[in-house]
This record gives structure tokens, C-alpha cells and sequence, in this order.
């Protein structure tokens, strides 16, 4: 039932209204739209948020000019969303972000995972880099810093080869840190770089350390 919901109220955002009212008019609807499933994704499983947390981050970032076989609940808006809903539903994401770190699915010990030992977060950077090469979703802003974002995805790559169990504490604190330094990209592409910046230092300085510990360890250098 609450999948049901959901699905109709975000349908109801994409339509706009039926009758022919002013833009105002129709972006206060959605804005109701999306905060009706807030009120509804609070009290909902870990899946349905990040659901929803996708769908608020295409619409928040995305120009959406078509339909895509991964994303079948997402189709081009009518009327087009004006500024003030795209800020909305930019307010709306990061609220859900919140939500779905303070979560914990079925079969995972750690707040903000899914049961497939990954960070809700990660699945949701993952679907970006679809999107990027879709023609039918242009980004609302360029990202200059590719250079900064394919960097970051290296390093997330890089923790992801381990299995869960096998990551120590700093592997799951930096990768969530690189996975929001990511998602920074998408609205204030200079202060990510800074943060990146500094993430990075701190990474290469715990990776040093790592294996300067090893090397007493085993008593050989590396």
C-alpha cells in the first residue's frame, strides 16, 4: 500500500495539475506532492526512501527529456518544472539523505546500508553515472571537474574490491565522505573540489600510516 502511494503521489508530481492553472499554482501542488510522500517515507523501509531519494536527485539534477529503462518510475514532467520546484525537490533530497543514513536494512548492521553491504548513497552515485550518458537526461549545471570526480570514483572503487567484513572503520568513514564529496559536485562544484582536496589528504596520509604499520609488523619494507 505504501509502495502504491508513493508511486501515485509521485505521478501526480510528474503530471502537474490537470486543469489549466498558473505556474505558481502548479508548483505548490508539487511542492505538496513531494511532501506528502516525505511524511509517508518516514515511517517506510529503507528501500522506498532511497526510491524516492532517487527520484527527488534526477529531478533536482536532470533536465528530464525522456524515459529510461532503468528509471521506468521517472518521465518527462508537463508542464516543465519551474526553478522553485527544482530548489524544492533539492531541499526534499537531502532530507531523505538524512533519513536513509540514520537506516538499517535487512541483513545489515550498519546504519545507511543496504543489504547488499553497500551504502544506500553509493547505489544512488552509481545511478548518476548511468544517466550520464544518456542523451534523454541532460544535467541541469556541467561538472568541470572531471579530472576531481574521476579521481573520486578510483578511490571508491578501491574500497569497494573489499568485501564488507574485510573494510576497517576508515574504509567505511572515507568512502562515505568521497560518496558526499560526490553528490557536493552536482550543486557547489567549487567547495567540492576543496573538500575533495582535503578528503584526499587525509586518505593518502591513513593509507601511509597503513602501511608504515605493516612494514613494523612484518618487519620488512614494503
Amino acid at each position: 500500500i505504501t509502495e502504491d502511494c508513493v508511486s501515485l503521489l509521485e505521478n501526480f508530481f510528474i503530471e502537474g495539475r490537470k486543469d489549466k492553472t498558473s505556474s505558481k499554482i502548479t508548483s505548490e501542488f508539487r511542492s505538496d506532492c513531494l511532501s506528502w510522500v516525505m511524511q509517508i517515507t518516514r515511517h517506510s523501509s529503507p528501500k522506498i526512501v532511497y526510491q524516492f531519494t532517487k527520484f527527488l536527485f534526477i529531478y533536482a539534477y536532470f533536465e528530464v527529456k525522456g524515459e529510461c529503462k532503468e528509471f521506468p518510475e521517472v518521465k518527462p514532467p508537463e508542464p516543465e518544472l519551474s526553478p522553485a520546484t527544482i530548489e524544492f525537490c533539492k531541499a526534499r533530497f537531502n532530507s531523505c539523505l538524512k533519513i536513509l543514513s540514520t537506516q538499517t536494512d535487512e541483513g545489515s548492521k550498519r546504519k545507511g546500508v543496504a543489504d547488499d553491504g553497500r551504502y544506500w548513497v553509493y547505489h544512488l552515485m552509481s545511478s548518476s553515472l548511468i544517466l550520464f550518458t544518456n542523451e534523454q537526461f541532460p544535467m541541469l549545471c556541467d561538472i568541470t571537474g572531471f579530472e576531481e570526480w574521476t579521481a573520486l570514483w578510483s578511490v571508491i572503487d578501491e574500497i569497494e574490491a573489499k568485501s564488507p567484513d574485510s573494510r576497517s572503520k576508515e574504509d567505511w568513514a572515507f568512502e562515505l565522505l568521497f560518496l558526499h564529496a560526490g553528490i557536493l559536485f552536482f550543486d557547489e562544484q567549487e567547495q567540492a573540489k576543496v573538500v575533495l582536496n582535503d578528503v584526499f589528504q587525509c586518505y593518502e596520509k591513513h593509507k601511509n600510516r597503513k602501511y608504515r604499520e605493516l612494514e613494523i609488523h612484518s618487519g620488512r619494507p614494503f
